[in-house]
């Protein structure tokens, strides 16, 4: 009864105690069973819910005076992408594609530590076809993006910068998503 209460969100110990009679002396000991498994599960790290992540996000963006020029990048890539989730973390927002029954990241909206935000779009093999991959990271150096940690990063710092690239990251995401591949390659035989 204790454990079914316990699950179902009561906050309930049971305490045990067993008595023995040992030389004309009662002794008791006690046992504890529901209390362990609360503190194993209280000791389990617990990841933030996408409401925390949104909610230290805006505060890093107003931090930052960075909550409009963010706005406008995040709106941007939402028109290029309007079938896409977006999982929000505490330092930007992904956007993920339908990709083989899951979703697969296709681009990242970051704050940078050091100020102004960053592009990042994943160059992952899985997702684009050889020619494809190869098309759009010429046209991505051209555009100024910079080869980066799973990809290409594209630094936007004020917003006379996002003036300046802001068609053509429309215009590269809109390709980017066309040149998508929703199935994984297959990657060999069993």
């Amino acid at each position: 009864m204790a454990r079914f209460l316990k699950d179902g969100g009561i906050d309930i110990s049971v305490l045990t105690f067993f008595g023995f009679r040992h030389r004309g002396e009662t002794l008791l000991a006690r046992q504890v069973e529901v209390e362990r498994e609360a503190r194993a599960q209280s000791r389990r790290r617990t990841r933030p819910s996408a409401a925390e992540n949104r909610l230290a996000l805006d505060a890093r963006l107003a931090e930052q005076g960075l909550t409009a020029l963010f706005e406008a990048i995040a709106s941007t890539l939402r028109a290029a992408l309007p079938d896409s989730r977006e999982k929000p973390g505490p330092w930007g927002i992904g956007f993920r594609l339908p990709f083989g029954g899951r979703r697969r990241g296709l681009c990242h909206l970051g704050v940078e530590e050091a100020g102004g935000a960053r592009v990042l779009w994943y160059t992952s093999q899985e997702s684009y076809s050889a020619h494809a991959l190869e098309a759009l990271k010429r046209q991505a150096e051209g555009l100024g993006w910079q080869p980066a940690r799973g990809g290409y990063a594209l630094g936007i710092a004020d917003e006379e910068r996002w003036r300046d690239v802001r068609d053509g990251l429309a215009d590269f995401v809109a390709t980017a998503r066309r040149d998508w591949s929703p199935a994984p390659a297959e990657t060999g035989s069993f």
